[in-house]
Parts: structure tokens; C-alpha cells; sequence
């Protein structure tokens, strides 16, 4: 996940560039719509809230010039995304995901409807509102079931267990954590079963159930392991430490946290290369657009000077005496 927040980090100032340059062009509107869209996605997950308000704000307006339904939900979905970010008390998040759904609903889109229902569920689920999200997810539910979408499926028994635990009804919890992990077994998405069974854990630790945690842990840590998620590793590996740690076994704790601390400093290091990469990637684009401004002004100047010699060819052609004599 690092790596892909260190990803949007280096596109933004792209996405930003390619939106400024097509402004001028008002026969370029979907484009112009396009651009701001993943201007505002990259600053969202680079965690930019603001910036990203900003460009879907941008989307949501042109968008709203064209009648586009489809980018009218994917610019609302965003600002209801990132204003819960900035303000999760703010009324607005709420209408925005609203506006979104509303939009999906008439497209006759049950994924596009799909997608907000997720969202807002969450929101709520943030929000301490339960029930207003154990709704949301049910109907979520019933439209993954009708499409018969086993991510999605997947996915929604996940919220559900979310939702759940952050109320306190943690053997609920546990029962859609493993409906969840059975889903993504079932693809043999090894990264949301480490995810998962890394939330089963914790499930299992808010029972007081310590062995079953530690094995829930254990499993996720081998996975992420073998596929080497590094972020994944480095959380695993410090639940693993804490609880050693509540249970006095300071060795085994020390060594988890040894685990922890090495892949922290892998992603660190991972981040730094990543703003590198940007940095220079940022430089080449900045010298490649003073390389088309060099062209244009020298195509400008031999423009000029064409347009000038002609000029005075025709002052030179007017000016020369007519060879023919009066009869």
C-alpha cells in the first residue's frame, strides 16, 4: 500500500500538468473531465483531501456541462470520499455519496450502485452510525448476490465484519471474518487473506482468545511473507510482538518487534527511492515541456520571419515600374 501511495505521490503533479494544459482547449471537455477525475484520485490517495476536493470539484462541474451521469457519480463518490476525510462530521460527505448512488440508480449501473453503497456503509461505520450502515451493507448484500459477484460478495461480509467489531459484537464480527476470508480463498487473493485473518486476530484478541489469536496472526504473517507485502509484514509482525509482550515473553516479543522494525525500514527506504523517482520523473517532464516551448517559439520566430518576407515581396512587387507603354 506505501508503494502505491508513493505511486499517486509521482503522478499527481502529472495529472495536475496534463488538466492545466487542456484548459485552453473548449473542445476538449471530456478530456479536460478525465484529467481533473485522476488529478483528484491521485491527491485522494496520496492523501491530499483538499487537493482532491479541488479537482473533483473541477469534474463534478464539467461533468454537470455534458450530462454525464457516469462522471457525475465517479466526481461525487470522490468529494463524499475525501470531505469525510477532512470533516467526517460535515452533512455534505453524506449528500455527495447520495448524488452518487442517485446517478448510478438511473444508469441502471447495480457495480456503480454497488461501489457507493460500500462507501457510505463506511462512512457510517466511521460515523459510530451502525445501523444506518448495517442497512446499507444489506442492500449491498442483495445486489452482490443478484449480479453474483464473489469479490464483491467477499468484500461486503468484510464491512459487515467491520462494522460489527467497531460496534463491540465481536463474535459477529469473527463469523463475517471468516465468510470474507472463505470469498477471497476461493479467488486465492493471498493478500486480502492476510488482511483478513490479520483482523481475525485481532477479533480473537478482543474475546481474550490468545492462542487462537496468535495462530490467526501466524497465518497472516506467512502469507504476507510469501508474497512479500511488506506493509503487511510489518503490522503482522508488531501484533505478533504485542502480544508476546502482554504475556511476558519479552523474547519472543523482541524478536517479532526485530521482524517489525526491519520492514518499516525497508518501506522507508522503499518511500525515499519512490520521491526520488518522482523528483526525476517531474524533472524530465519539465524538460521535455521547455523542450516543446523552444520548438513552438522557434516555429513561431520562422513563422514570423516567412510571413515577413512575404510581406515585403508583395511591397517590393507593387513598388516596380510596369514594363507596358500607353498605346
Amino acid at each position: 500500500m506505501t508503494r502505491t501511495i508513493s505511486l499517486f505521490e509521482q503522478s499527481s503533479p502529472l495529472h495536475r500538468k496534463a488538466y492545466e494544459l487542456t484548459q485552453a482547449r473548449s473542445d476538449r471537455k471530456r478530456y479536460l473531465m478525465r484529467f481533473a477525475n485522476n488529478a483528484a484520485v491521485a491527491a485522494r490517495y496520496n492523501q491530499d483531501h483538499a487537493l482532491a476536493v479541488e479537482y473533483y470539484l473541477n469534474a463534478l462541474r464539467l461533468a454537470e456541462e455534458e450530462n454525464d451521469l457516469r462522471n457525475i457519480a465517479i466526481a461525487s463518490n470522490g468529494l463524499g470520499n475525501s470531505l469525510s476525510y477532512i470533516n467526517p462530521d460535515s452533512p455534505e460527505a453524506t449528500q455527495h455519496f447520495t448524488r452518487a448512488l442517485e446517478a448510478e440508480e438511473v444508469r441502471g449501473n447495480p457495480r456503480g450502485m454497488a461501489m457507493n453503497l460500500l462507501s457510505m456503509a463506511s462512512y457510517h461505520t466511521r460515523q459510530k452510525e451502525h445501523r444506518q450502515a448495517q442497512h446499507l451493507l444489506e442492500r449491498l448484500l442483495t445486489i452482490n448476490q443478484q449480479i453474483n459477484d464473489g469479490h464483491g460478495l467477499a468484500i461486503t461480509y468484510e464491512y459487515f465484519g467491520h462494522n460489527a467489531a467497531s460496534e463491540g459484537r465481536h463474535n459477529r464480527a469473527r463469523d463475517y471474518y471468516q465468510q470474507a476470508l472463505r470469498g477471497f480463498e476461493a479467488e486465492n487473493n493471498r493478500l486480502k487473506m492476510s488482511d483478513l485473518l490479520q483482523h481475525l486476530g485481532q477479533t480473537a484478541e478482543a474475546l481474550n482468545q490468545t492462542g487462537r489469536a496468535e495462530q490467526y496472526y501466524r497465518q497472516a504473517l506467512e502469507l504476507a511473507e510469501q508474497g512479500q507485502h511488506k506493509a503487511l509484514i510489518a503490522s503482522t509482525a508488531e501484533r505478533l510482538s504485542r502480544l508476546f509482550e502482554k504475556q511476558n515473553n519479552y523474547a519472543r516479543a523482541l524478536h517479532y518487534n526485530k521482524i517489525s522494525e526491519a520492514y518499516k525500514d525497508s518501506l522507508d527506504v522503499l518511500h525515499q527511492q519512490s520521491v526520488m523517482e518522482g523528483l526525476q520523473m517531474q524533472y524530465n517532464f519539465e524538460q521535455k515541456e521547455n523542450e516543446i516551448m523552444l520548438l513552438r517559439a522557434q516555429q513561431e520566430t520562422r513563422e514570423a520571419a516567412f510571413s515577413a518576407q512575404q510581406e515585403r515581396f508583395k511591397r517590393d512587387s507593387s513598388a516596380k515600374p510596369s514594363n507596358t507603354s500607353p498605346p
